[in-house]
């Protein structure tokens, strides 16, 4: 089974994914997925993970992960 990666380039409103991991090179108001590790810059609202890892810089909202490691600040 391919694994599906997700990568976008500057700011973004939203980003939902099903499975999948997702990197955005800069800030997004929310971001959901629910499987796969998310990483960013600064998130204004929430993420939340099924089961992933979440690496961000700030987080306006709050962080929520299934299982796996939450690393922002």
């Amino acid at each position: 089974m391919a694994e599906v990666k997700v990568s976008i380039n500057g700011n973004i409103q939203t980003c939902r994914t099903g499975s999948a991991d997702v990197t955005i090179y800069g800030d997004v108001d929310n971001l959901s997925t629910g499987s796969g590790d998310v990483e960013c810059r600064d998130v204004l609202g929430n993420v939340t993970t099924g089961s992933g890892d979440v690496d961000c810089n700030a987080v306006g909202g709050s962080v929520r992960t299934g299982s796996g490691d939450i690393n922002y600040g």
